[in-house]
């Protein structure tokens, strides 16, 4: 069994039975798999419900009515953080969690890769991500293997990310996005009367309010308006604060 990098603590094996091999010439086969893998997401609060639930620096898992499917595919906390983070990006249409493992060779320079993530944008071409702490990434021996790894995609069209704990966990952003995540778990039209209340308020208030101005409305609805306008792009935050009477929204 495997290690996770965050407090050594275990990680379940990935669900090699269902990961699919690619040579490295494959790129766009495999791109086009991971929408159909087990580890294909649709942003939580794009398809709205709660039977798809990640939780915040934990192993992504998916609940289908009581029963619950651990995903054995994130190596540790670190992905997980970074999932959090693509589920509130609304540049992302859907990504793919570890869905594939491509196969170099020695005119490469690389054995295999197995991607952390493939992100698919609504408007661009879909790319391939790695996640490292950001001192392991600066590591000579994974510099090296990143700029092997960035050729060998870039020769087949395909751009390569290098993504830091220093780019994922961004504060008090991350804090934000861990205590609204879960208010995302709600019923599709509830999220969406929230959602349109707080919207309401906003128009109210000339398109900007802190939370403090929000007070009269329930704080439940106020926590999944948020939650859900932001997963929907309809509201902006500034994360200059954390989230608190001072956590300022703005309609978009």
């Amino acid at each position: 069994m495997t290690l996770s990098s965050s407090k050594r603590t275990r990680a379940p094996k990935r669900n090699t039975r269902r990961q699919s091999v690619f040579s490295i010439e494959d790129i766009h086969t495999a791109i086009e798999a991971a929408r159909r893998s087990p580890q294909f997401r649709i942003p939580h609060g794009r398809q709205g419900g709660p039977w798809k639930v990640l939780f915040p620096s934990q192993k992504a898992r998916k609940t289908f009515g009581s029963s619950k499917d651990y995903l054995h595919i994130l190596e540790g906390r670190l992905e997980a953080d970074y999932c959090l983070s693509l589920e509130f990006d609304t540049d992302v249409e859907v990504y793919a969690c570890q869905p594939c493992k491509l196969l170099g060779g020695q005119e490469y320079g690389f054995a295999s890769f197995t991607p952390d993530h493939i992100i698919f944008p609504h408007n661009a071409p879909a790319y391939v991500v790695d996640c490292k702490p950001k001192q392991v990434a600066e590591a000579k021996i994974h510099r090296g293997r990143h700029a092997i790894l960035r050729q060998a995609l870039a020769a087949q069209g395909v751009e390569f990310r290098v993504v830091t704990d220093e780019e994922i966990r961004v504060q008090p952003r991350m804090d934000t996005y861990r205590f609204l995540y879960g208010f995302l778990a709600a019923p599709e039209d509830y999220l969406a009367e929230t959602q349109l209340a707080v919207e309401r308020e906003l128009q109210r208030l000339d398109g900007t309010a802190r939370l403090k101005d929000l007070r009269h409305l329930d704080q439940d609805t106020v926590r999944r308006g948020i939650a859900c306008g932001l997963v929907s792009g309809l509201i902006l935050a500034d994360y200059s604060a954390p989230f608190g009477p001072n956590f300022e929204i703005t309609l978009v």
